[in-house]
């Protein structure tokens, strides 16, 4: 089981679109995915056509709650809830039932730093990870999570505590690069006492689709990158102009030949390749690795000779 948080600092990015058309894409290649959507505040993941069935089903709020109320962890199953993608399934767990009088007392009486300092909070999400991971005898092949934005208690349970990796959405402007910073610092100070270590990937999104004759995409993506300290981006996410937006449908299903669904396919391929659990990735590394070593080698590059060996043994033991 492979957990990925998609993270904004701020809103309107396209995070939870991405998220949907992302593990939809996973579903049509016959990976196991359940969708959780912690962004409690703002509920958005049933709102798209595909997850509907999962409309005002208990979610988040309510096993939280339950625990709570019993001091033992809930039967996951109980809080999560099929949805079929063409001929294959995918699974949801949603906030809960915030359309319904009740979702907002319930969501406001988490006490969440109470939660993890008196009531075993961390064991609790903890036993949660495990629950799917054995869900129905078999668990899922890939999490993906929406994580709430901002600086909060939820975020920091789905940056640090639940995911194997981060994928950070942003628009590549100041508010945003520096918004994002002490985050992803955090993460890296996690990262000193974790192993394996939680990957931190980073896609610029609803990014104007315009002739850019003053260089400020470029310049404001190199900003990014000195700031956040990474090299490459999985993929950028252009801002696209259509009603099925509106509509809330998934690209990768609605307009498979289109730019967004390619761009959404891009970033599916980047994250899968963080996973050597996944047969995809594990072939993915293999063929790269020859040209890694060659590179290394006539470089004279020791360290990252080290790297590539490393990453030669974590894929045979995945494999």
């Amino acid at each position: 089981m492979y957990v990925v948080t998609f993270y904004s600092f701020k809103g309107g990015v396209g995070r939870t679109m991405a998220l949907v058309n992302t593990s939809v894409a996973l579903a049509r290649v016959g990976r196991g995915v359940l969708v959780v959507d912690f962004d409690l505040e703002a509920p958005g993941i049933p709102s798209y056509s595909v997850f509907q069935k999962a409309m005002d089903c208990k979610g988040v709020v309510d096993y939280v709650t339950e625990y709570r109320s019993m001091g033992i962890a809930p039967d996951a199953r109980d809080y999560i809830s099929p949805c079929d993608i063409e001929n294959n399934r995918i699974w949801v767990m949603p906030a809960g039932c915030h359309t319904r009088p009740g979702y907002n007392e319930a969501l406001n009486s988490i006490d969440w730093q109470d939660l993890y300092e008196h009531r075993d909070g961390y064991l609790m999400f903890e036993d949660l990870k495990q629950q799917w991971k054995q869900f129905d005898g078999e668990g899922f092949d890939y999490v993906l999570i929406d994580s709430r934005t901002g600086h909060t208690d939820v975020g920091g349970i789905c940056t640090r505590q639940l995911p194997d990796a981060v994928m950070v959405m942003f628009l590549p402007n100041d508010q945003n690069i520096d918004g994002l910073a002490p985050i992803i610092s955090g993460i890296r100070a996690e990262n000193k006492d974790r192993n394996p270590k939680i990957a931190i990937e980073f896609c610029p999104s609803n990014v104007p689709d315009l002739d850019d004759e003053n260089d400020i995409l470029s310049s404001q993506l190199k900003r990014a990158k000195k700031t956040l300290k990474f090299e490459s981006e999985s993929s950028i996410i252009n801002h696209y102009s259509s009603y099925d937006v509106l509509a809330q449908k998934a690209f990768v299903l609605a307009r498979p030949n289109s730019k967004l669904s390619k761009q959404y396919e891009k970033l599916r391929s980047s994250m899968v390749a963080l996973n050597y659990d996944d047969p995809e990735a594990a072939r993915g590394a293999l063929k790269r690795l020859p040209a890694a070593y060659e590179r290394a080698r006539r470089d004279s590059h020791t360290k990252a000779w080290g790297a590539e060996r490393n990453e030669t043994a974590d894929i045979v033991k995945s494999t």
